[in-house]
């Protein structure tokens, strides 16, 4: 009997907040967990206490794996996709976590859409922040990550996703990173940013440049590429890094995940490789997510035909601000290396 009371004291302990004050009303016959939560009257305040400490035990559970994921910290070497804006990172994220999802069993590969928050997620992810305030995101933490993975092999195999130097790496020293380092075209990458942030009227936007923004984009590429260029060429990171060619990636999809795969020691099965980059192709896109409102306004591909007279538009300014850098020398070496 003294057996069974210890074992029901235990039970109570490790049961969630609800079950607590469910059983606490069935013992003492006080409505600590209401058949019917009233919205208004001393009987609505108790409502609030309710939802106030049910949200609190929820969001405890969310910090504790951001504070797991934290302190589960690998001093050695650490994947790293590094990208500036624009040069297919999306697409890169994305193939690879379903990449992960498929080989781990966690799911069919195909992310489900949050049409509100224009993004995409999955059942189970191995990418995350380089950044503290990036990390310390709700939703990427609802899930603890030990459920599918043991700490030891989802710290090797996670990929830390960073704009270095273009945005804070405040988590890792640089000394730790094992890069692939993902570039595009400069006129391709920075009309394309250009676009998408060239917020004023349709009337104004396609007929004057905004001398301020597009000088502003060449600054970031040049920041972004001359010190990946730099990094690239010194003898002591030889074959410590993958450059990967925004061309490359979208035209040969198939061939450069297996290199990143490669380069990130995971196995390689050609299955879900074929899978992971057609669910996230441009046509299997636009098939399965263009026709919702937000998603066209918040996601990867913009309108092309706006796009395609802005780019014009721009071309002539674009060129003479390019000519005073070594971007397309920085950009060439990258575009180099085999």
């Amino acid at each position: 009997m003294l057996k069974n009371i210890k074992q029901k004291i235990k039970n109570f302990f490790q049961s969630d907040l609800r079950w607590k004050l469910i059983k606490l009303t069935k013992y003492s016959r006080i409505q600590f967990y209401p058949d019917f939560f009233a919205r208004t009257g001393i009987k609505g305040l108790y409502s609030r206490v309710i939802i106030h400490l049910l949200f609190n035990e929820q969001i405890k559970k969310i910090k504790r794996n951001i504070t797991k994921d934290f302190f589960s910290y690998n001093s050695n070497k650490v994947n790293f996709l590094i990208s500036s804006p624009s040069t297919g990172s999306n697409f890169a994220r994305n193939i690879l976590q379903s990449y992960f999802e498929l080989f781990y069993q966690l799911g069919d590969g195909v992310p489900k859409y949050d049409n509100i928050n224009a993004r995409l997620f999955f059942s189970g992810s191995q990418v995350d922040s380089a950044a503290m305030y990036n990390h310390v995101h709700v939703l990427n933490h609802i899930i603890d990550k030990n459920i599918f993975m043991d700490e030891k092999t989802y710290r090797e195999k996670k990929i830390i996703f960073s704009r270095y130097p273009l945005g804070r790496m405040d988590l890792y020293k640089f000394d730790q990173v094992k890069p692939v380092i993902l570039f595009r075209d400069p006129f391709d990458e920075i009309s394309s940013l250009y676009v998408k942030y060239d917020r004023r009227a349709p009337e104004i936007r396609l007929k004057e440049v905004n001398h301020e923004l597009l000088i502003a984009k060449i600054k970031l590429y040049k920041k972004y590429i001359n010190f990946w260029a730099r990094f690239a060429s010194e003898p002591e990171n030889k074959n410590k890094f993958l450059v990967v060619n925004y061309d490359d990636l979208t035209k040969d999809s198939e061939v450069i995940l297996e290199k990143i795969l490669d380069f990130y020691n995971y196995k390689i099965v050609n299955e879900f490789v074929k899978k992971s980059v057609f669910v996230h192709s441009k046509e299997n896109t636009l098939k399965n997510l263009w026709t919702t409102k937000l998603y066209k306004k918040k996601g990867r591909f913009s309108d092309p035909e706006i796009k395609k007279d802005q780019q014009k538009l721009i071309k002539e300014s674009f060129n003479k601000i390019l000519s005073d850098t070594n971007i397309i020398k920085d950009y060439n070496y990258l575009k180099s290396i085999k």
